[in-house]
């Protein structure tokens, strides 16, 4: 505050000593603004507010990939983990300990990261799982399609197995998992031997 006292100072005795030209308040306001804005940001409390601002931006970008990847349906344990050290960082930012708000940040930001690998690798099980049911299929159809006199391998129950197979392709493909553990069950009913509808 003395700092700022004396800059006031500065500024009025250089006006005057400038030809007592006329002083604008509006001008001064600004400057003594501008300079107690620098002062304010040198102080510890400043820079560890602007650490923990940059460091809470890093973690909710960070809970937004993990989203993006599929971490609150693959990953819910660290999904709520991350979202709760968040709600905890918040509540200590709120208590002015940026200290304690920036740590938890960081922590944020590496169990958002984890999770989303975590998804991810989850997701591409899934899909690997049921794009071998699905290859299972192909096979039994292909059996099936064997055994059938030449006339009736075009068949329409025929066509309707492949459509129907395809479809569970084009549904794994947009991550409609329940439509294909479903698909997947009724085919192979429709194709083990003896069986069709």
């Amino acid at each position: 505050m003395r700092r700022a006292g004396g800059v006031l100072l500065c500024l009025i005795l250089a006006s005057t000593l400038m030809g007592f030209r006329s002083l604008d308040v509006k001008e001064i306001r600004k400057e003594v603004r501008q300079e107690l804005a620098r002062i304010k940001e040198m102080t510890p409390g400043a820079k560890q507010r602007k650490e923990w601002l940059e460091g809470r931006k890093k973690a909710v970008t960070a809970l937004e990939d993990a989203f993006v990847s599929g971490a609150r349906r693959y990953a819910p344990k660290l999904w709520q983990e991350s979202l709760s050290m968040l709600d905890l960082a918040d509540s200590y930012a709120s208590k002015r300990e940026f200290l304690k708000a920036s740590y938890l940040a960081s922590k944020v930001a590496e169990t958002a990261g984890a999770a989303g690998e975590e998804a991810m690798k989850r997701l591409q099980s899934l899909k690997e799982r049921y794009r071998q049911g699905i290859d299972r299929l192909y096979v039994l159809l292909r059996r099936r399609v064997a055994a059938l006199p030449e006339g009736e391998r075009n068949s329409v129950e025929i066509l309707r197995l492949r459509l129907g197979i395809k479809d569970l392709e084009n549904a794994l493909d947009l991550e409609q998992f329940q439509q294909v553990r479903e698909g997947i069950q009724e085919m192979n009913r429709r194709l083990s031997p003896g069986q069709g509808r």
